[in-house]
């Protein structure tokens, strides 16, 4: 009998941002004049209030300032969760992508903090950086104690979710507010090498068990498994390929009936 094997889905829980709500004040020099805001679809029967028509929601993200610190701080979360995973997961394809993870968005922040100090740009500050942070602890957290048998497949949702939704934010909120070109070049950049990442990410999830629990390491032949069911019908004592056949003189056993499927014997009535 085949031993069966609980398998566990998980899907984390955590979203990798709170959805950009809500303008900041402010005159700032570099803002964008175009920044009116996404158009906000109603419901298909429309909602109250919204009437299925579309409403321009207020962008969040208005100046170069805050964008510079939101893609900062985007590049510190990735950081930081690949810093917790990589000690803990068990998959080598798992360990190697969230070392690269570290390493390539190490080297975007450093790219980005070099540009800045050399045109004298200067981060703003932006509630939507404090919502990066706050969901990016959780998913620390969440990654330092989740189970051995489940790490690999959790890590590896929360980082490609988290790229997934950072290319959106770029898409709607950062791009329209960048005014330098160099700035939009290295911005453009983070953006590929995201995309980058959700495709090897899809990847390597798709290769990984469902979460199958790991048995340590010589357990099985430890005997701590249970044991397999015995067939019904064979004496447990005897291997039934060196059971002797049975014997011609043994009456059957008027206890055991006969098979339906197995036909009587006919009589030879040739007389030879």
């Amino acid at each position: 009998m085949k031993r069966s094997r609980i398998i566990v889905a998980l899907g984390l829980s955590l979203s990798a941002m709170v959805p950009l709500v809500g303008a900041c004040g402010g005159d700032d020099q570099d803002r964008a004049p175009a920044a009116k805001g996404r158009p906000r679809r109603g419901s298909e029967n429309g909602s109250p209030g919204n009437q299925g028509g579309n409403e321009e929601q207020p962008k969040e993200i208005t100046t170069q300032g805050q964008a510079l610190a939101v893609v900062l701080g985007n590049h510190e979360t990735m950081i930081s969760e690949a810093e917790a995973a990589i000690p803990r997961v068990t998959q080598d394809s798992v360990k190697v992508f969230a070392q690269a993870i570290l390493e390539e968005h190490a080297k975007a922040k450093g790219r980005l903090e070099e540009l800045m100090a050399e045109k004298g740009l200067a981060a703003e500050k932006t509630s939507v950086v404090e919502r990066l942070k706050f969901n990016s602890m959780a998913s620390v957290g969440h990654i330092k104690n989740i189970g051995r048998d489940m790490i690999d497949s959790a890590y590896m949702t929360r980082a490609i979710n988290a790229s997934k939704n950072f290319i959106e934010v770029i898409d709607a909120e950062i791009v329209h507010v960048l005014t330098d070109e160099d700035v939009k070049a290295e911005v453009a950049q983070v953006r590929a090498l995201l995309e980058t990442e959700v495709a090897e990410g899809d990847r390597i999830h798709g290769t990984l068990p469902v979460n199958s629990p790991l048995l340590p390491p010589g357990f099985e032949d430890a005997g701590l498994l249970p044991p397999e069911e015995p067939d019904p019908g064979v004496d447990p004592g005897i291997d039934p390929d060196l059971a002797p056949p049975p014997d011609p003189m043994d009456p059957p056993d008027p206890m055991d009936p006969p098979d339906p499927m197995d036909p009587p014997d006919v009589p030879d009535d040739s007389g030879l």
